[in-house]
């Protein structure tokens, strides 16, 4: 995963969405502890829960 944020900040990308199903709890559970929040908004389907990540920018990283 730090790899995969890495090159995505690398590259400009300001954060990382993804998609659990909302009876995955284990996937849940180790998203949030990777600090992750679960993105909540009435119009997103209720089968799956959106969670997202604000990424460093290489930019701000290097000073």
């Amino acid at each position: 995963m730090a790899f995969l944020k890495q090159r995505l900040a690398a590259r400009g990308s300001t954060g990382l969405c993804l998609v659990v199903i909302a009876g995955n709890h284990g996937a849940l559970d180790f998203y949030k502890a990777i600090s992750f929040e679960v993105v909540q908004d009435p119009g997103l389907p209720k089968h799956y829960i959106y969670v997202a990540k604000r990424l460093t920018l290489a930019s701000e990283i290097a000073g």
